[in-house]
């Protein structure tokens, strides 16, 4: 018994280890279902300032956002009428169990009662995966290694050939 315990305990301590460092406070894929952003559930803020400066919120309307709060603006948004316009006669609470949620495979997804919108992830890179903001404001989907998958803005991580050191430091991680 005392082994099985302790196998158990290795088990958990290794799977922990297995996310991007710098996934600390974001969404995690492989968790339990109720690791997800729904209206009313919980934010998800940037590790550098403790969500002073950026946060990323499913508002009671079902928009995802993402805030830049030092400035008091949106910086994007996946809103709710991305969903076609049918599912709002056939659900007339849309938006009231909308979440978003890591997956397993990577793909970040927007879910009604069923996916509507996703980050096209799945498959990419190697599991565990997270959800986290950079310091330069950017969401991002990570895997295990830190590889960035994708970005809210489009962008893509920069590299010392094509960025200067301050470019660098702003989307590290």
């Amino acid at each position: 018994m005392r082994r099985l315990v302790l196998l158990c305990v290795l088990v958990l301590l290794v799977q922990s280890d297995l996310y991007c460092k710098r996934c600390t406070g974001g969404l995690y894929s492989n968790k339990s279902p109720r690791d997800s952003l729904g209206a009313g559930h919980r934010d998800l803020v940037d590790p550098w300032t403790n969500g002073t400066q950026y946060r990323v919120s499913m508002e009671n309307d079902g928009n995802f956002v993402l805030y830049d709060i030092a400035k008091a603006k949106k910086l994007w948004t996946v809103k709710s009428s991305v969903i076609p316009w049918y599912y709002n006669i056939i659900y007339l609470d849309i938006g009231f169990h909308a979440r978003v949620v890591m997956q397993g495979d990577g793909n970040l997804v927007y879910v009604d009662k069923k996916p509507l919108w996703e980050t096209g992830t799945s498959g990419q890179g190697h599991g565990p995966y997270c959800l986290t903001i950079t310091r330069a404001g950017v969401l991002v989907v990570l895997d295990w290694d830190c590889n960035w998958l994708w970005s809210h803005d489009g962008s893509k991580r920069p590299t010392p050939a094509n960025s200067t050191l301050l470019d660098q430091s702003l989307y590290e991680l």
